[in-house]
């Protein structure tokens, strides 16, 4: 059996058939030729082949990040990242499982200086590298007809808690639109959570956000002519995933904005009739009050240097994600 590595710098280099590996939009060629114009990282495309078949993929890129993201403390650090270039929890690697040890260990023998493997559903390489737990992303994974329905589901005191506060938005129009609707104040308030977020990875650009691809959906919040929130979603095999989204923290209080985007985002996958939706990476009470629970997500260091890595493993707290967050039994039974 001859296994060989070929890398290109360009998603127009792809293997024909890297689709059918592929199982989400996150990780087509399509969404990849996007990001390769739009969020340029220095993306190098690594493919597996088995006896001249193609098994398996994954993408590096350069970035710098902080290394201490989960700590109160900075240390921004040139490093390669094995991820899709972008901050979402899909995994970035396709092709057959039993394939990957051999993938991810022939891009630490290839790639030089601190190596980041990012949002896992499994962790690899045990003897090799410093594994750790990421962000989870957080999910609702059940199947409910319509958002009446989900409604019915829940207990008591959240489903209360729930009418009081969209409640909040009876007043408030909501546009749905393509992403070529994004505008300098729809940025604006992206960067503005982007400020008092924690975990940030990287700031994406206004024109990544107006030239999103069509099946990218902007859903604005607005009351009178002010502009309250917004979300774009994108809907793949029957989940609806939160992509991103903007809060103007003026208002969001009294309108409990944060709340009202994320049951838009409910209601706009019940439309497509999801029975998957993928609420994104910050691992939040608010969400799962709504019925989220934590889908794991893992993540790995690496440096060829054993003295690097040593420290790295004796200071692996320092970059982990270690939040424990308190379960909610939101809905009344099991389906």
């Amino acid at each position: 059996m001859i296994r060989e590595i070929k890398v290109s710098d360009h998603p127009d280099k792809l293997n024909a058939d890297w689709d059918k590996l592929s199982k989400w939009y996150y990780q087509k060629k399509e969404f990849l030729a996007f990001l390769h114009i739009y969020n340029h990282c220095n993306q190098q495309y690594y493919e597996l082949y088995k006896d001249n078949v193609f098994v398996a993929a994954t993408i590096v890129y350069s970035f710098k990040t902080n290394m201490l993201t989960f700590s109160s403390l900075n240390l921004f650090v040139n490093m390669k990242i094995i991820g899709l270039p972008i901050s979402i929890a899909t995994v970035p690697i396709i092709g057959d499982e039993e394939e990957y040890e051999f993938l991810l260990s022939e891009i630490l023998n290839h790639e030089k200086g601190l190596i980041l493997g990012l949002n896992f559903t499994a962790n690899y390489l045990q003897n090799q590298v410093v594994n750790m737990n990421t962000l989870p992303t957080i999910v609702i994974d059940r199947r409910f007809e319509n958002y009446d329905e989900y409604l019915k589901a829940l207990r008591h005191p959240y489903r209360r808690r729930l009418l009081h506060l969209t409640e909040k938005f009876r007043q408030v129009r909501s546009e749905v639109t393509s992403c070529k609707s994004f505008t300098d104040f729809h940025y604006k308030l992206y960067l503005d959570v982007l400020k008092k977020s924690t975990t940030k990875l990287e700031t994406l650009s206004f024109l990544l956000f107006i030239n999103l691809p069509e099946n990218f959906i902007l859903t604005t919040h607005y009351i009178d002519n002010t502009m309250l929130a917004w979300n774009i979603c994108n809907h793949d095999m029957q989940t609806t995933f939160f992509f991103m989204g903007g809060l103007n923290y003026e208002f969001r209080d009294f309108y409990q904005s944060y709340f009202n985007n994320m049951t838009a985002v409910l209601k706009s996958g019940f439309e497509r009739h999801s029975i998957r939706f993928d609420l994104g990476q910050t691992a939040d009470v608010a969400k799962m009050r709504m019925g989220g629970v934590e889908s794991e997500r893992f993540m790995f260091l690496y440096h060829k240097n054993k003295i690097i890595l040593f420290i790295i493993r004796c200071c692996k707290r320092l970059f982990e994600y270690s939040k424990v967050q308190r379960k909610h039994h939101v809905f009344k039974k099991k389906v």
